[in-house]
């Protein structure tokens, strides 16, 4: 296989795992082809520009945009994230025409692709005739509920969903023990969690499993669509911030085909999915009720 590939990524504070997770990804691809590599940088306090020059100077196919602060003109992060992932579609635009790239790879960097491998990736390739955009999947669960929209599985914001099932069911006191009333709370509140959102984090299997909208940390698009649309607010309605949906709404309207390769496992187990578990769940909420206590 001889393939292009533009991977490309918004980031922000990864000075610490930036080079190690480019460092996969670009292990991943091995020999399918030839990668390069945009990124578009946000309102970092750390080293991350930093970083960013040193692998513009040392790395080929290596460059970046930088828009310093952005919390002035966009107050709402998913505002930033949306403005920078139109400026990688931007250089999409511009550039491919001469550079023809095969494929875009769309991917976080902040961990989350610690599991992606060449042989995964090939596979799903190889049924690249069925897709025009793969999202990967995580070994644990799919955890990505906030991007995925998909018939019979998550059909609106399960996080709106949440709010106002908890706005219904309002908690009344009924101890005068503080613990007790933190169990009762937890106990409470979990019960709607665990159906609304952990239930839905799905362990999947099998073949391909065609979405509305997904991500999940890692994508492979087929460039044309990024000639026709960028993540700027679509005709979707509702009231979700996710750029996904606006995109993958688009991507729907002009009759391209979104896909979940199970078996494209980018991550086993992540901080999202890792909270299917109730313990993980107390314990959390448990650090939160200790540390309010304590001050």
């Amino acid at each position: 296989m001889n393939k292009s590939f533009l991977l490309v990524g918004t980031v922000s504070n990864v000075q610490k795992g930036l080079i190690s997770d480019l460092s996969r990804i670009e292990r991943a691809i091995g020999q399918l082809g030839d990668l390069e590599i945009f990124l578009v940088e946000s309102d970092s306090t750390d080293a991350t520009l930093t970083t960013l020059e040193n692998l513009s100077l040392e790395t080929p196919g290596f460059g970046f945009k930088s828009f310093g602060n952005l919390k002035a003109k966009y107050p709402k992060r998913t505002e930033r994230i949306r403005f920078c992932r139109n400026a990688y579609v931007d250089y999409i635009q511009t550039n491919l025409q001469q550079r023809k790239w095969d494929y875009v790879i769309v991917a976080d960097l902040d961990g989350m692709n610690s599991a992606i491998t060449e042989k995964r990736i090939v596979k799903s390739l190889k049924r690249e005739n069925e897709w025009d955009v793969c999202f990967a999947n995580q070994t644990l669960g799919y955890y990505d509920l906030y991007a995925l929209r998909a018939d019979n599985w998550v059909e609106q914001d399960c996080f709106e969903e949440l709010k106002e099932l908890q706005q219904v069911n309002v908690l009344r006191k009924k101890y005068r023990n503080p613990f007790l009333d933190f169990l009762s709370a937890f106990l409470h509140f979990d019960r709607m969690r665990r159906k609304v959102i952990y239930k839905r984090m799905k362990r999947l299997k099998g073949d391909l499993i065609p979405v509305k909208s997904a991500f999940g940390g890692f994508g492979i698009y087929k460039p044309a669509i990024f000639e026709k649309i960028n993540y700027s607010k679509s005709d979707l309605g509702g009231i979700s911030d996710c750029e996904h949906l606006d995109l993958h709404h688009k991507c729907l309207q002009y009759g391209f085909r979104l896909v979940i390769d199970p078996r494209l496992i980018n991550n086993h187990i992540n901080v999202y999915n890792l909270n299917k578990f109730t313990i993980v769940r107390f314990l959390r909420e448990y650090r939160k009720y200790r540390s309010r206590i304590s001050n």
